[in-house]
Formats: C-alpha cells, structure tokens, sequence
C-alpha cells in the first residue's frame, strides 16, 4: 500500500479521534489532543494495520509525542 500524504493522514488521524478539531497538524503534539488516549492508541494500531498495511508496535505509539511520530512510523521514517 502506498503512505498517505500528510494531508490525508492527518485527515483520517482526525476522523479516527472522532473530533471535529481543525487546528491538528503533524507539528500538534499528542498531550495537547484530549481526545488522544489509551484506546485512541490502539485504534491507531488497528488503522495504520487495515488502511495502510503497516504492523505498529504498541510500544512505538505509546512513545510518540506528536502526530508527525505517529506520521513517521506510517511512512517509515525515524
């Protein structure tokens, strides 16, 4: 499967969060997102799984700090 491009990622990352928030960009860091926790994790896990082909480790989520580390980990950047 092709990454998405920012735009879309960012997108989809805003629709699985069930938010209606505008302001998300890939520089937002997680702990400013309230409706970003726990589940919200694995949800993402389950996404980035079904919708862009990609294993995630829990644990490499659970250490993101922005939505670019969560961008990076789709398209395989460190």
């Amino acid at each position: 499967m092709a990454a998405p491009s920012k735009e879309e990622f960012i997108a989809r990352f805003v629709e699985m969060l069930e938010t209606d928030r505008k302001d998300i960009t890939l520089e937002t860091d997680l702990s400013d997102i309230e409706e970003w926790d726990s589940v919200s994790g694995v949800n993402f896990i389950g996404v980035a799984d079904t919708e862009y082909g990609m294993e995630l480790n829990p644990m490499d989520v659970r250490m993101a700090l922005s939505v670019q580390d969560l961008y990076d980990l789709i398209v395989g950047e460190d």
